[in-house]
């Protein structure tokens, strides 16, 4: 649903606008395996073959059939195995003290290290990032929307204490 141009390349296929595809590798043909039999099989069925040029292999080939299955298969394996070492390096940086991402309310990072924009307020943040990282996520939009309201700290307490029902 996400990936528009490429459905936009799938569409273009089915109305006749190429007759052959070749692209570099199968596995962006597919964010998995069913996906990626699924797209190639639509595009087989409109008599459109496929060359994946990295992978030597293509769809006029029917005896390809198994190892592009099998290369369908090997990317997704891939996948969620830099996914896993993502997640691992990111844990890791997070245990280092390290800052992940850039959008955060009330600070600026320099060199992965919070420092506080304004020193008048930075206990509201202070108190805000406590609540995130302790409890749950989702309260952070709500806690934000107060903030931009003007909320102060002993409100915020309040409405917070509301929320979690404690």
């Amino acid at each position: 649903k996400k990936r528009q141009d490429f459905l936009k390349l799938l569409a273009a296929g089915a109305a006749g606008e190429y007759d052959l595809l070749v692209t570099g590798e199968i596995s962006r043909f597919g964010r998995n395996t069913l996906e990626g039999l699924e797209n190639i099989k639509y595009l087989k069925d409109k008599g459109i073959p496929v060359i994946f040029l990295y992978d030597d292999l293509n769809t006029y080939d029917t005896d390809c059939d198994i190892q592009i299955q099998q290369k369908l298969v090997d990317a997704e394996n891939e996948s969620h195995k830099i996914s896993k070492r993502v997640k691992r390096g990111h844990a890791k940086s997070i245990k280092k003290g390290r800052v992940l991402g850039n959008r955060i309310w009330g600070y600026k990072k320099e060199k992965c290290k919070l420092e506080h924009k304004d020193e008048k307020i930075s206990c509201i943040y202070d108190y805000i990032f406590d609540i995130v990282v302790d409890f749950q996520k989702e309260f952070c939009y709500e806690i934000h929307k107060e903030i931009c309201k003007g909320v102060s700290l002993n409100e915020l307490d309040r409405k917070l204490t509301d929320i979690m029902d404690f």
